[in-house]
C-alpha cells in the first residue's frame, strides 16, 4: 500500500480579526483538490464539504467566509448556541 503524503498551502497559518485568532489549514493529498479548514485554539474546527482547485481559491473563501459571517461565526460557543 502506497501512502499518501498530506501537502500543506504555503498560504496556511494563523489569522487574526477583531482580536480573534484562528488557524486557517489549506491542504491536499498529492492528487487531490484542497481542503478548508479553520480551527480555534480550543481544537474545535469547522472543515468546508467542497474542495477547491488550488490553495488560493481555498484561502480566499475562508477570508470571504470570516469577512461575510464574521470570525465569532466559527467558535465552538456559536455553533453549540445555534443548535440549542
Amino acid at each position: 500500500m502506497k501512502i499518501k503524503r498530506i501537502i500543506d498551502s504555503t498560504l496556511a497559518g494563523p489569522y487574526e480579526r477583531h482580536g480573534i485568532r484562528i488557524e486557517i489549514s489549506n491542504y491536499r493529498l498529492a492528487d487531490t483538490d484542497w481542503s478548508l479548514e479553520i480551527t480555534w485554539a480550543d481544537g474545535t474546527s469547522t472543515v468546508w464539504e467542497e474542495s477547491f482547485s488550488d490553495d488560493q481559491a481555498a484561502y480566499d473563501e475562508a477570508v470571504r467566509a470570516i469577512a461575510s459571517d464574521g470570525i465569532e461565526s466559527f467558535s465552538h460557543t456559536a455553533v453549540t448556541a445555534a443548535v440549542t
